[in-house]
């Protein structure tokens, strides 16, 4: 009996993919939209049952989200939302998991220190809806990556080539596991380059609290270009500062792959080789402004 009602629950998921496909799209994109400042524009929109079964994928197809500025924050080719199989049947279309494909994001944040990724509206708890965003996933692939900061003097440009992190993204307090590969065209700190064509990566678990503005880095390892560094501790931005309290240490690194990292005025020492393990400890500690 089990068998029978599940493959009748499969087949009418089926016949209401198939013949209400555009307007569950339609419900999809307006939905999210209530979420935001201004509109999500998407071209086209498809339903696929079979690949996350037994979720459904509905894949919007060359999105462009804007940003709070009269930009745009996000352009992708495919942008594919994981929808819980009884949600077609109702009214109430549940999120899990979202991943982006081949595109673009680009983050400013002006010399006033306004950013242009704030682009939801102020939570309205008096209002009913038909769409519930249980995140617990997040994936890149393919992302171009374009931060700026007028404020900090700080501008970057990375390749995000595959990144995922899961957490209970709608709590104010969750675990945040990540990892991603990446490569960096370049990290710009007060008009020097640093990290010039160098492959970047990380795994990293966190615990984040959005209601205190706070970050602990509990397991966090990364990678660049030769070395592993591992760091631990807080991290807690304020409106016009941040506070560290961290710890840096590498105890498999090499001397040479170190001075690659440094600006290219700083290389005074070419074609160097070293043998044995370089060990790195380092504070952070205080508040930058």
């Amino acid at each position: 009996w089990f068998g029978i009602a599940f493959f009748f629950l499969f087949l009418a998921s089926i016949v209401v993919a198939l013949v209400f496909e555009d307007e569950i799209g339609q419900q999809l994109v307006t939905q999210i939209n209530k979420e935001l400042i201004n509109d999500l524009k998407v071209e086209s929109f498809r339903l696929s049952l079979i690949k996350g079964f037994p979720n459904v994928d509905a894949d919007l197809q060359n999105v462009v989200l804007p940003d709070s500025k009269e930009g745009v924050l996000l352009e992708a080719k495919r942008m594919s939302f994981k929808i819980g199989l009884l949600g077609l049947l109702t009214s109430n279309l549940k999120i899990k998991s979202v991943a982006i494909e081949d595109g673009a994001l680009f983050v400013e944040i002006d010399r006033k220190g306004r950013a242009n990724y704030l682009i939801t509206k102020p939570n309205d708890t008096s209002t009913e809806m038909s769409f519930a965003l249980s995140l617990d996933q997040a994936i890149l692939e393919d992302i171009e990556l374009i931060y700026i900061d007028e404020r900090a003097k700080q501008e970057m440009k990375l390749q995000v080539e595959d990144a995922t992190f899961s957490g209970k993204f709608n709590n104010e307090q969750f675990s945040l596991t990540s990892t991603a590969d990446i490569y960096s065209n370049f990290v710009e700190l007060d008009a020097r380059r640093y990290f010039v064509g160098k492959d970047l990566g990380y795994n990293a678990k966190m615990y984040v609290d959005l209601e205190n503005n706070f970050y602990e880095f509990q397991e966090v390892e990364l990678a660049v270009a030769k070395n592993i560094f591992n760091i631990f501790g807080t991290l807690e931005p304020h409106a016009n500062s941040t506070e560290f309290d961290l710890e840096v240490t590498s105890k498999k690194g090499s001397i040479e792959s170190v001075i690659q990292l440094l600006p290219e005025e700083y290389q005074y020492l070419e074609g160097f080789a070293s043998k044995g393990n370089f060990n790195l400890k380092a504070i952070v500690k205080g508040a930058l402004n």
